[in-house]
């Protein structure tokens, strides 16, 4: 039987783009259903289990959203849909989870378009550092775009996903494990970044260095990057990076956007 609709998903998120992304394969419906045996009496439907994977750790306060959103997901349908889920790349490495998504590795994943500048050009838009002081027309604006704007949604069908939902999240901030005061003492210091963050990092002469989240906080312990951008406060704590890089800079750089699919 074919799974789930299939979600797809993408979640967008800040600087650090969060989609849930879905496989594409089959448009049936979720909604608990009963058939007919030739006794008159009825039979349910067979169970559908559906593969979720995550290049964040289970404790990050995205993966919280995708859990809420599974849950409710199982509850709506009567525990006919259930989930099997991969935390902090468990299942497939950051690089992986849109051809993994697209072949059926996995039914539903959180990407960030940031790590896919090749395979997602048109999506990069959404990595423009953004000012808004209300995150959730972000969100509403990426969801209706990369729902209806034909381009965005042909970008994604050509890996056999779309996207799900997308989670938008508040302004991101500049963490360091020294105290920053003035522009200045941002020149010549190494802050992990990515995606667009790099652009304007290297604008004030901050040395930006690529990693992806999972390499993020031994980076910040072993001395690799004097800092991070590319993260907004909850993110910041729920991922400990402040108990090595205490000093926070809001400095109002807004959001990039990421979706699950």
């Amino acid at each position: 039987m074919c799974k789930m609709h299939k979600i797809a998903g993408i979640l967008i998120a800040a600087v650090l783009s969060f989609v849930l992304i879905m496989g594409i394969a089959c448009t049936e419906s979720t909604t608990p259903e009963t058939t007919a045996t030739p006794t008159g009496t009825t039979t349910p439907v067979e169970p559908i289990e559906l593969v979720y994977a995550s290049y964040i750790p289970e404790s990050m306060v995205h993966s919280q959203i995708d859990k809420w959103f599974m849950s409710e997901v199982t509850r709506r349908t009567n525990g006919q849909v259930t989930w099997t889920t991969y935390w902090a790349g468990s299942l497939l490495a950051t690089m992986d989870l849109i051809e993994g998504t697209g072949t059926g590795v996995a039914d539903v994943s959180i990407i960030s378009f940031a790590y896919f500048p090749n395979e997602l050009p048109l999506h990069q838009a959404f990595l423009l550092p953004t000012l808004t002081k209300y995150p959730p027309a972000l969100g509403d604006a990426m969801n209706v775009l990369n729902t209806s704007y034909e381009p965005l949604v042909d970008e994604l069908a050509k890996f056999n996903v779309k996207v799900l939902y997308t989670q938008w999240i508040p302004s991101n901030i500049i963490a360091t494990k020294e105290p920053v005061r003035t522009l200045n003492d941002l020149r010549g210091i190494e802050l992990r970044s990515y995606g667009y963050s790099d652009k304007v990092a290297s604008k004030v002469d901050i040395i930006p260095v690529s990693l992806v989240t999972a390499e993020i906080y031994e980076a910040l312990q072993r001395g690799i990057v004097d800092g991070t951008i590319g993260n907004h406060f909850a993110y910041y704590v729920s991922a400990g990076y402040h108990k090595i890089a205490p000093y926070v800079l809001d400095i109002d750089y807004g959001n990039f956007a990421e979706m699950t699919n």
